[in-house]
């Protein structure tokens, strides 16, 4: 039955998750910031896009508003323009009257393309220019009857004709789309109005979260910086403390190589006194023996003498190992200098000075040639010589 709550197995391991550095905090706040205030731009230029836009569809509510005004100011003076006329007869009357013909058309041409999104206002331009075409065919009819008929002809016509009903007519047309644009005026003006908050808020915010984030990232440095001075002022604590250290330390050091260099120099001494006492019956028995050689020299057989010979000579050896642990105990200050040695002379020497004991031991000793080389002789006699003694011991 599988477990409910499975362990990991081998092939499963927990990594551990590193703490983030300074600089992977900096680079993670300003890098979200810049993308929140990438998006809050962006935001904010939509917004302005879009508040722009209903700006101009408030504009263009107005210019249809203007150009609907401008309509019905055609038509009046045309209206003036011929009552004028009618009146006087003088052809300066005429003048408003030929601008608002004039004008009129071109009025009703633009009415007609600020309105081409709107159908509603396309149908009612239907109803209104046909309203238009009918005034002013009836006031140029009047004209023609001032200059054809008079002005009596002309009155009874303004009396008796539709001119009045058809200007209600239009006006009325004229009132019922501008009710239509300025229903649009406040619904695109309130649109405008809400982009407009719409944008003020996201820029308001975008600062904000600016200001938010440029204190949170003076916060970490803050932080950062505090954290690096306890840093260094632990590390200034270590040094101290190491210097501390170190100076006692060497100060122990110090009384130490003192304790080293009286008890070098009391070894030293010792050195020079054993010497003294060491060399003194060595110097006595090679001499009373060299001696004992002289008096009795014709007493004496060949293997006497050859004895006596031995005896001189181990006595000699001995004093110049003596000698040679002096040197040995003052080799810190009174080393000797390494010059050529030729190693087959010296190996012949200390194969001389240990004749008798290889005869005893039974020990044949063979070599090779020895070269040459820097080394002190008494030192690498003596290496001869020891090996050779171990030799002879083991056997």
């Amino acid at each position: 039955m599988a477990s409910l709550f499975p362990f990991p197995g081998p092939e499963s391991r927990f990594v551990p998750v590193r703490p983030m550095t300074f600089k992977s905090k900096i680079i993670a706040g300003f890098g979200t910031a810049l993308v929140i205030l990438t998006g809050v731009e962006v935001l904010s230029f939509r917004s302005m896009v879009q508040n722009g836009e209903d700006r101009a569809w408030v504009t263009h509510t107005y210019l249809v508003l203007q150009k609907l005004d401008a309509v019905l100011a055609n038509n009046v003076d045309v209206e003036t323009g011929q009552r004028g006329y009618i009146l006087t007869g003088e052809e300066l009357y005429l003048e408003p009257y030929n601008e608002g013909l004039k004008r009129v058309q071109e009025n009703l041409k633009e009415l007609r393309e600020l309105t081409s999104d709107n159908s509603t206002q396309q149908r009612a331009m239907a109803l209104l220019e046909p309203l238009i075409a009918a005034r002013l065919a009836t006031a140029k009819e009047r004209v023609s009857i001032r200059r054809e008929k008079g002005m009596e002809a002309a009155i009874e016509a303004i009396r008796t004709g539709p001119g009045q009903q058809e200007m209600d007519e239009i006006r009325a047309q004229v009132v019922e789309m501008k009710l239509g644009e300025d229903r649009l005026l406040k619904l695109r003006s309130e649109e405008a109005d809400a982009t407009s908050r719409t944008a003020r808020t996201v820029i308001v915010l975008g600062e904000v979260l600016a200001i938010v984030f440029l204190c949170l990232a003076g916060a970490i440095v803050g932080q950062e910086m505090m954290h690096r001075g306890w840093a260094e002022e632990e590390v200034r604590q270590l040094n101290t403390n190491l210097e501390r250290r170190v100076a006692e330390r060497t100060a122990e050091l110090d009384e130490r190589a003192k304790e080293l260099a009286r008890s070098n120099a009391e070894l030293q001494q010792f050195a020079y006194v054993a010497s003294h006492d060491l060399q003194e019956p060595l110097r006595m028995v090679a001499s009373f023996t060299q001696l004992l050689a002289k008096r009795y020299k014709d007493k004496l057989d060949d293997d006497a003498q050859e004895f006596i010979t031995y005896a001189v000579d181990g006595a000699t050896r001995m004093q110049t190992l003596i000698s040679d642990l002096l040197a040995y105990a003052r080799i810190g200050t009174q080393g000797k200098s390494l010059v050529p040695t030729d190693c087959e002379a010296l190996f012949s020497r200390v194969l001389e000075s240990l004749k008798f004991a290889m005869q005893e031991s039974g020990t044949v000793i063979s070599r090779d040639p020895l070269p040459v080389v820097m080394a002190d002789p008494q030192q690498l006699g003596q290496l001869f010589q020891n090996l050779l003694t171990i030799t002879m011991g083991h056997r």
